[in-house]
């Protein structure tokens, strides 16, 4: 069976606020870097690119967050929230599992 391999990508958002997909950043023992996507060829943080998000918007990152939060809030209805939070409990699950099941 021949070796296989996969690229992993990840979504983050741009300075100008527009979203796309990078290659994941490793470390140098080819461990996976945490939270941070190779960008232009250089590994950046998902902070630096909200930070530049939010400087872009001309507000403080915790201003812009707020706003966004809210947005997203005032939109959305119950039934959508129950489903994100189902969304987001599922996938901390699968994760753990995943963690727990690796060294098996």
């Amino acid at each position: 069976m021949a070796n296989r391999t996969a690229t992993l990508y990840i979504r983050i958002t741009t300075a100008d606020g527009k979203r796309r997909y990078c290659k994941a950043a490793y470390q140098s023992k080819g461990r996976l870097k945490a939270q941070y996507a190779m960008v232009n060829g250089e590994p950046e943080s998902e902070y630096t690119t909200l930070e530049s998000v939010a400087w872009w918007k001309g507000t403080a990152l915790a201003d812009w967050v707020r706003d966004v939060l809210l947005h997203n809030l005032e939109g959305s209805s119950q039934a959508q929230m129950e489903m994100h939070i189902f969304t987001e409990l599922a996938g901390t699950c699968r994760g753990i599992l995943f963690f727990v099941a690796k060294p098996l």
